[in-house]
């Protein structure tokens, strides 16, 4: 509830000094809009970098074909073809955790239309994906002492290579205690609450959710794409364009390799 608070806070700052009588719903002005009303809980979450605590740029550049105040009646794309839009125009940073979860249950609920897809990354979902990780925490590590005694899994990728992962692989540096007990969470989460057991691919999985998303968006999405090829694709390629540099340094991609866009490969099944 305090992490809605702040975000809706950080949201509106905008508009907190404005005019005294200025109404409770945000307002913002869209380019070659009028003005027009929105109800703060369809603005989209922040992202946060919860494994390495690093500050995360919220600004969105103009020109770049993204509302600089995004809800879900603006969209962040649904469907393959808007997928690769996206990322072919480089997902914001600040938009990655409401990008990323929307298009994961867009591909793993086809029947669902566009708006319920769009409200998992909305502040109108925090409260229910956060109680739900609650309950799931409690059921874990009922006691403090647990959480302390618990050790991050390996997940079938042997000691070595989660050690590298843990000291190396994200950000040239070793992962803070307070992003490895976030990471160790997760890991059991997926195991124990999930069923997945032997899953190389999720520590590194994991950790790139939970370098823009807190704890419980990356269960939420991890538990999204559980044994569903088409939620793990998307998830994958969302992913892949987040940690490949683009030729120019733009942040901008050329369309996808029909290698990534259209088949699952082995690394994808190795986490099914």
């Amino acid at each position: 509830m305090q992490r809605l608070r702040t975000l809706l806070a950080s949201n509106l700052a905008g508009e907190a000094g404005s005019e005294q009588s200025a109404p409770i719903s945000a307002r913002v002005i869209a380019e070659d809009e009028d003005l027009v009303e929105i109800d703060p809980l369809d603005l989209f979450c922040s992202s946060i970098d919860t494994l390495l605590s690093r500050s995360i740029d919220q600004t969105i550049e103009p020109g770049g074909g993204w509302s600089s105040r995004p809800t879900r009646l603006s969209g962040v794309g649904d469907g393959r073809g808007e997928i690769q839009q996206m990322c072919r125009r480089a997902i914001p940073p600040s938009l990655r955790c409401a990008a990323w979860i929307i298009n994961v249950v867009a591909a793993v609920n086809p029947e669902w239309s566009k708006s319920e897809c769009d409200e998992f990354g909305t502040f109108r979902k925090v409260r229910v994906i956060d109680h739900g990780w609650e309950l799931v925490l409690k059921s874990l590590f009922p006691d403090e002492t647990d959480l302390q005694d618990a050790n991050v899994l390996d997940m079938g990728i042997g000691d070595d290579q989660l050690m590298n992962l843990l000291l190396h692989d994200h950000g040239g540096s070793p992962i803070p205690d307070k992003g490895i007990q976030s990471l160790t969470k997760v890991l059991h989460a997926a195991r124990d609450s999930l069923g997945l057991e032997f899953c190389p691919l999720l520590p590194d999985v994991t950790c790139l959710l939970l370098s823009f998303m807190p704890e419980s968006y990356a269960y939420a999405t991890i538990r999204q794409v559980n044994f569903n090829p088409n939620g793990m694709q998307t998830l994958f390629i969302l992913l892949t364009v987040a940690i490949t540099p683009s030729p120019d340094g733009s942040g901008r991609h050329e369309p996808l390799p029909c290698d990534i866009e259209n088949q699952p490969s082995v690394v994808l099944q190795n986490i099914q």
